[in-house]
């Protein structure tokens, strides 16, 4: 992922104390208070982040990100564990690291979770899967659906609300291995598949020309699918975008995906 270094999760227990807190506030029209609304309020500033449902559950970045921890710990204790935390806007995003792999080219991987947490409405919380290319600090979002894990901001029962999302958390949490066996097999796949390069970068409608010009300097021609994903994921995890924001590498890495598993489809019929 962009910037990202990996931290003992002793460390990033610390740095959740520090992520925004915020709290609700009536809305006033006319001086009269809609009942149908509360404002979301940033604790440190005083800002309006968000005009929500009063039916919204406003969840805290740092209890959505300590009560995942805490259902991982369960499957795989702390010694293979490292993460890292940051927040842009009214989001927060936890990476958490849990398996070291080694392919046959001696590639190293670092496998794990995001979970994303939002306070504004514009998404629930969610959980995928990711690898983290060591050599390169390349990141990749895994967007398959069977491995992805969402939850609504919707009040409902209080219990109900917090009961569901542990459950969601270790039904998710109880599949990585699967997860991790089928990425590898998808890895070596990509290792050899080769296509035309330049023409499948060309096909990517969401790249910018200089970002395809660029792209072609780190492939050849025709080279194999797994050049081509990294190639890819270098660009947005590693390269300087004007504007993007990191949730804007995070879709672009979903994106990324999307084009190798339609390739790798192709070549498969």
């Amino acid at each position: 992922m962009y910037q990202v270094k990996f931290y003992p999760l002793e460390r990033v227990e610390d740095y959740l104390e520090r992520l925004p807190t915020f709290h609700f506030d009536n809305v006033v029209v006319n001086r009269r208070v809609l009942r149908d609304y509360k404002a979301v309020v940033r604790d440190d500033t005083e800002d309006v982040v968000a005009i929500v449902s009063s039916r919204y559950k406003l969840a805290q970045h740092r209890t959505v990100f300590k009560i995942f921890i805490e259902k991982l710990r369960q499957f795989y204790g702390d010694a293979n564990l490292k993460g890292y935390v940051t927040h842009e806007g009214t989001r927060a995003f936890l990476f958490v690291t849990c398996k070291e792999i080694e392919l046959k080219d001696d590639s190293v991987y670092d496998m794990g979770f995001m979970v994303t947490n939002s306070v504004d409405a514009t998404m629930g919380i969610r959980v995928a899967l990711f690898q983290y290319r060591l050599v390169c600090s390349n990141g990749l979002i895994s967007k398959e659906n069977i491995m992805e894990m969402y939850q609504k901001h919707v009040q409902g029962q209080m219990s109900d609300f917090w009961k569901k999302l542990k459950q969601k958390y270790e039904a998710v949490i109880s599949r990585f291995d699967t997860y991790v066996d089928d990425t590898v097999k998808k890895l070596q796949i990509m290792k050899e598949t080769t296509v035309k390069a330049w023409e499948l970068i060309d096909k990517i409608d969401w790249l910018s020309d200089s970002a395809k010009k660029l792209l072609k300097t780190k492939v050849k021609k025709e080279d194999t699918l797994f050049n081509v994903y990294q190639a890819l994921t270098w660009y947005f995890s590693n390269y300087p975008i004007s504007r993007m924001t990191f949730n804007g590498r995070i879709e672009r890495l979903q994106n990324a995906t999307k084009v190798i598993e339609q390739a790798i489809q192709v070549k498969a019929r």
